[in-house]
């Protein structure tokens, strides 16, 4: 999108009822809906759209298609690998994503999650659902110490190795693009697959990308420290979870936190729900009370920056997938 000031009334937008007391500027023309489905229904050429929740990629695909107007797409969810990229850069349409929304609850999920496996918070639960006053159920590892090798240092991985540094572990953490900063306080690891004999935890932040797709796979989990802990906040195809399974029951990971799987929900007879050794959160550690206001506030300052022909927060790159 070329950086010039738009006149507020050639702009039509698209966009969320339920946000509708909170939008501060004021294009010329605003339309609003309900839901996802009445979005994609409704006819109109808007300039802009704003969807706030989780839309389908066919939804999407007909909500582009024959919209000549268009030009930018404000998508409110992280993930976009179900998006028709290919559709955005051909019709040269900017999306622009809800990066960094999620990342203050995911961390503090992360965190727990990992005191919890330090700590083995599910022993004493067990304990206490057999009334049992058992004191050595509870592990005298301290999460302090330990080594966490952080995939994925967008601003999420960067929130979650704020609070592990607070807590004294060491971070390590790699990322595919753009330096790691000394003063982040975490340890560069651009060769993360031979740092993986020495961490206590995984803990995978990536999107879901080609390139992506599987990168912890059997020999990663078996180069992995014997009683390593897996984090997943990811996506589940990042995994090969086959693999993951055998690594687990066999005694070889400590453990795994799991947030997202191959196949949601996460079937009923599926080997993970029954490991001891596995936290698992039905997809899950985004949830926050303090999510709309985050999303609004994003949306306000990437509107007044499209009004005003500046460049535009979380811009998605079709081609790189994220």
């Amino acid at each position: 999108m070329k950086e010039e000031r738009v006149a507020e009334e050639e702009i039509r937008m698209l966009l969320p009822a339920r946000f509708a007391a909170g939008i501060t500027s004021a294009p010329h023309v605003r339309d609003w809906y309900e839901s996802i489905a009445e979005a994609v229904a409704m006819p109109g050429a808007w300039d802009a759209v704003w969807l706030s929740e989780f839309a389908p990629g066919d939804a999407v695909t007909e909500l582009l298609c024959d919209r000549e107007s268009l030009r930018w797409v404000h998508y409110s969810p992280t993930g976009v690998e179900h998006l028709p990229l290919d559709l955005f850069l051909a019709n040269k349409v900017l999306l622009t994503n809800g990066a960094g929304l999620y990342a203050q609850p995911i961390a503090e999920h992360v965190v727990m999650c990992m005191l919890a496996a330090r700590l083995n918070l599910h022993g004493l639960f067990r304990a206490q659902a057999a009334a049992a006053w058992e004191p050595e159920v509870e592990s005298d590892n301290e999460l302090s110490g330990s080594v966490a090798l952080i995939l994925g240092y967008g601003e999420l991985g960067r929130a979650i190795a704020t609070r592990l540094t607070a807590l004294g572990v060491t971070v390590l953490a790699a990322r595919r693009s753009g330096p790691i900063l000394e003063i982040d306080g975490v340890v560069p690891a651009n060769d993360w697959h031979e740092r993986l004999p020495d961490v206590d935890f995984l803990v995978l932040t990536l999107p879901s990308t080609r390139e992506t797709h599987g990168i912890i796979g059997p020999a990663e989990l078996s180069a992995m420290k014997p009683g390593a802990w897996l984090v997943n906040v990811a996506r589940g195809n990042l995994v090969d979870e086959p693999a993951l399974v055998e690594s687990l029951s066999g005694g070889h990971l400590g453990g795994a936190v799991l947030d997202a799987f191959v196949e949601e929900p996460l079937p009923s007879n599926h080997r993970l729900w029954q490991l001891e050794n596995v936290i698992i959160s039905p997809h899950s550690s985004w949830r926050s009370s303090r999510l709309g206001e985050r999303q609004l506030a994003l949306f306000n300052d990437n509107l007044a920056r499209f009004l005003g022909g500046r460049a535009l927060r979380n811009i998605v790159d079709p081609v790189a997938g994220y």
